[in-house]
């Protein structure tokens, strides 16, 4: 694609960003909160940079207000030793856990190291029955293009007829967003998929256009949530949800848009 760039320097695909999210349907306690504490010794051999999450609350004692800060959790990044961008992100906190990968390759290859770290963590934290409120799998595309106002072109990307495409879209300026989201339900579970455009313009910088595709598995078998949070499970939904996001894609990007990224 002529004069259009992807987040990382000679990356060959738009994919900015995968990420894994596990919502607890508590937060974590008593031993696991212990264990939570000491999380990057654990991890420092794949995650060597660490910092804490710290949590804000707000008491109140005798009419008088005040801010408390207490321990939330981790965020633990690996970077290139090269050029010192993260290449993956390990946030684990109370209520949730985000794993972020920012060097895509394939998705075979992504998908065994996701869950490999779930296993560690799993394993480490005493995951498998803690109830769970959600799963979500994210994916960011973005495409930065050098252009002014007046040259921008819907179809540079995307297919004009798409019907994930809303008149917003059609209408001609290069700024707009489009927000939706459907529930459905998919291999048994129970999944509400987001489909989220935008474009941005900011001044004397590429014209941007971002693409988050979500979907969250809220549940099974007529039950919210998960009250068995295991390897399999993860497997399957990280599948349902790579099966998605390769569909609504081809649906949505133009021809050249979708060979230029491997679909």
């Amino acid at each position: 694609m002529e004069n259009v760039q992807f987040d990382r320097k000679n990356a060959s695909h738009s994919l900015a960003e995968v990420a894994l999210v596990i919502a607890f349907e508590s937060p974590l306690a008593g031993e696991r909160l212990q264990k939570l504490k000491f999380l990057p010794a654990a991890f420092k051999d794949q995650f060597p940079a660490a910092s804490e999450n710290k949590e804000l609350s707000l008491s109140v004692t005798d009419g008088r207000s005040s801010t408390v800060t207490s321990f939330n959790g981790w965020t633990l990044e690996k970077k290139d030793l090269e050029t010192d961008l993260v290449e993956w992100q390990l946030i684990v906190e109370k209520n949730r856990i985000v794993v972020k990968g920012f060097e895509y390759s394939t998705w075979p290859e992504f998908k065994n190291e996701l869950l490999a770290l779930f296993e560690r963590l799993s394993e480490e934290l005493d995951l498998r029955h803690l109830h769970t409120k959600e799963v979500v799998i994210q994916f960011v595309d973005r495409f930065h293009w050098m252009i002014s106002p007046e040259e921008y072109r819907l179809d540079k990307f995307f297919n004009p007829e798409s019907s994930y495409l809303p008149y917003a879209a059609k209408r001609g300026g290069p700024l707009w967003h489009s927000f939706q989201g459907w529930l459905k339900e998919e291999e048994g579970l129970r999944v509400i998929v987001n489909l989220n455009l935008s474009t941005q313009t900011p001044a004397e910088r590429p014209h941007r256009t971002e693409i988050l595709h979500s979907l969250r598995a809220i549940g099974h078998e007529g039950y919210d949530g998960f009250s068995e949070l295991d390897s399999k499970l993860i497997s399957q939904i990280l599948d349902i949800a790579h099966i998605d996001n390769k569909s609504t894609m081809q649906g949505l990007l133009n021809e050249e848009a979708s060979t230029s990224i491997g679909l």
